[in-house]
């Protein structure tokens, strides 16, 4: 359940429509955060009976209260509070973009980000050797923690297709995290594991690393192309294909230039989605964000 109400404890929207809130609850809340001296676009936590709610406040202008947003989690939702947490924050600036009424009309909208229809997706990371699949894969779903996947601490290679399921927000993932080393294998016709990995895919991720790009441009694209074909015939009608250039945290500033020109490359000649990531702490923004427009991108009508 999600609210939008000012200081004064006036709700202004809310959603579903159905839930009502109490007098009591919301007057909690709206204590809490006050004796909080919480800054804005900070989040807090509040346990309320086996709920959690989470709060965000922001400042209208200097003449207006500010306003509150509580997003209330069932029990069974209290585990997935990280991703609830990125995807407020990944999403709030571009809410109050809007003015005031506006706001207030599109609340419901905003709203069903997070509790729209549940659906069971399958996702294919596919890519170079080493370019940081599995990285991805354990820094988003996991939630292991970016710093212990660099370095020395970097996860083994993967071998062959290793399969996982997720929840994330509303849907249940099914995760295979193929070998970079076995790629051949995966694109080639008629091949028992070109079929386990893309049979039932609804979306392929296809990972390539910033290094990738610079030495092996070609095959950055060949490879890309050998992906989209196996698709074509292979997974379903409405699966589709997102590119990640990866370990952006590796760029010096004479490689930028080309290195921008792969997005272009890849939407414009290829009509792929390209991205830019990185699970550098102060970049890791990036795959979350990354990831829940994919998954907003390929959600049921």
């Amino acid at each position: 359940m999600s609210e939008e109400f000012d200081i004064k404890s006036e709700i202004k929207s809310s959603y579903p429509k159905s839930f009502k809130i109490s007098r009591g609850l919301i007057h909690k809340i709206t204590q809490f955060f006050m004796q909080s001296g919480a800054k804005l676009n900070e989040i807090l936590e509040y346990n309320y009976g086996d709920k959690l709610v989470l709060i965000l406040s922001q400042e209208i202008d200097l003449h207006q209260s500010n306003e509150i947003i509580a997003l209330i989690l069932s029990p069974n939702e209290v585990p997935q509070k990280k991703e609830f947490i990125d995807f407020i924050l990944n999403n709030i600036e571009n809410f109050y973009q809007n003015n005031k009424q506006e706001r207030y009309a599109k609340f419901e909208v905003f709203a069903r980000q997070f509790f729209s229809e549940s659906e069971a997706k399958k996702l294919l990371f596919i890519g170079f050797p080493s370019a940081g699949k599995t990285s991805i894969k354990k820094s988003i779903f996991d939630k292991e923690d970016p710093k212990e996947l660099l370095g020395d601490s970097s996860p083994e290679p993967t071998r062959g297709l290793v399969h996982f399921i997720y929840s994330w927000f509303n849907a249940s993932i099914g995760i295979v995290d193929s070998s970079g080393q076995e790629f051949d294998s995966y694109v080639s016709d008629g091949n028992e594991e070109q079929l386990r990995a893309f049979e039932g895919s609804d979306i392929i991720i296809y990972v390539f690393d910033v290094i990738n790009w610079k030495e092996q441009s070609e095959k950055v694209i060949d490879n890309l192309k050998k992906i989209i074909s196996t698709k074509e015939v292979i997974s379903p009608p409405n699966s589709k294909i997102y590119a990640f250039c990866h370990k952006i945290d590796l760029l010096s500033d004479p490689d930028k230039d080309s290195i921008l020109k792969v997005k272009q490359i890849l939407e414009k000649d290829l009509n792929i989605k390209a991205t830019f990531s990185s699970i550098q702490p102060e970049l890791i923004h990036t795959l979350f964000r990354s990831m829940e427009l994919i998954l907003k991108d390929t959600r049921k009508k």
